[in-house]
């Protein structure tokens, strides 16, 4: 099956998050644009207790995702620990071969499809063996309110809800780094939803279809404000274990980075970041992050852009030597330069917080338990 996505010019969807984070609606959304979930059967869209929209799941993709993590000892809220080599491993080939029959049958001449399952945050190098050219959106939501509402659902005592968040959360990121990624604040999407469709439409080039009345219309009638049952404010620095911590200090580092992406800088973040992971030194007043953010891109583009003009001149004739001697003394100088500017940036006090929530799931984050 890998390749097929290829084959067939397909683009394939993949939408992760963790349990309660919205990832159902976002998954509607996705589908009004385009994206082919599966036949109607297959589908949870009934609503449902604790989804009164449904939830938008292939129930036979769930299936088999529920039967990878049992094969390991866990579950959904028990996440198991996956050894070197499981995704490929033989003792799950039954599963493997059920999966690849369901992608040929239902989605294998279909250009734009996709899938949501939360398990998936877990299972996705399994099914990354199967499926080509994916496209993922990873759907995040304020992990105090995840708790809240795993509370209220399965009665999960906060300490289990907070290091359940951090397991999907770390995995999704760390299983798409490097590949086609948007990520969504269901917040964010809450509160703008014609935003939040623009945004995704962008990315799955599919803004004509977006800009259709039809699904301005079903999007009106699906997103409503009283979905969000459990609304609290940005995560405070207040936490009584070291899962809670990390689980608010990661939220904040991705929407922080967000903020940067976008040229913004929010105070308010940056302060709650800082008293969480202990970095109270004057990082955010020494050096503002967005400058910074803009300052570490253009001297990144720089070194990249002198480098490849020094690989030009060298590539220069032998005729041309002594002009070409000439342009590389003067462009390693700039080279250096720059490269000594650069160091200097990484240095400071602001460019290790901002280091620190690009790459916090490595810094503050043990691997699962």
């Amino acid at each position: 099956m890998t390749g097929m996505a290829n084959e067939f010019n397909q683009k394939v969807v993949c939408v992760l998050g963790m349990h309660r984070s919205g990832t159902s609606a976002l998954t509607r959304i996705v589908n009004l644009i385009g994206v082919y979930l599966g036949p109607q059967s297959s589908l949870a869209v009934e609503p449902a207790h604790d989804n009164e929209k449904g939830h938008w799941e292939h129930k036979e993709i769930v299936l088999i995702n529920e039967a990878i993590l049992k094969r390991y000892g866990g579950s959904w809220h028990e996440p198991p620990i996956l050894p070197g080599g499981w995704e490929t491993s033989p003792a799950l080939n039954d599963l493997r071969n059920d999966a690849r029959k369901l992608l040929e049958d239902q989605f294998a001449n279909v250009a734009l499809w996709g899938w949501k399952d939360p398990r998936t945050c877990l299972t996705l190098p399994f099914w990354q063996h199967l499926v080509s050219n994916i496209y993922y959106i990873l759907c995040f939501r304020n992990p105090v309110d995840v708790s809240r509402s795993l509370e209220h659902r399965d009665s999960l005592p906060s300490e289990t809800s907070f290091r359940i968040w951090l397991s999907y959360v770390t995995s999704a990121l760390k299983n798409t780094e490097g590949k086609p990624r948007l990520i969504v604040f269901y917040e964010d999407m809450i509160e703008d939803p014609d935003a939040a469709l623009d945004c995704l439409a962008d990315f799955m080039d599919q803004a004509d279809r977006a800009r259709s009345p039809e699904v301005r219309d079903s999007l009106k009638e699906f997103i409503k404000k009283d979905l969000q049952h459990h609304s609290s404010p940005l995560p405070n620095a207040d936490f009584t274990s070291t899962s809670e911590r990390s689980a608010k200090a990661l939220y904040l580092a991705q929407r922080i980075s967000a903020d940067l992406s976008v040229g913004r800088s929010n105070e308010q973040l940056n302060d709650a970041f800082e008293r969480l992971t202990g970095d109270r030194d004057g990082a955010s007043s020494e050096t503002n992050l967005k400058s910074l953010s803009k300052q570490l891109l253009e001297r990144d583009d720089i070194v990249a852009r002198l480098s490849a003009q020094l690989e030009e001149q060298a590539r220069i004739s032998a005729s041309d030597a002594e002009t070409a001697a000439a342009n590389i003394r003067a462009l390693s100088e700039q080279l250096l330069q720059t490269e000594k500017q650069l160091s200097a940036i990484k240095g400071t006090i602001g460019f290790q917080l901002l280091k620190r929530c690009w790459r916090i799931k490595d810094v503050l984050i043990p691997p699962p338990r």
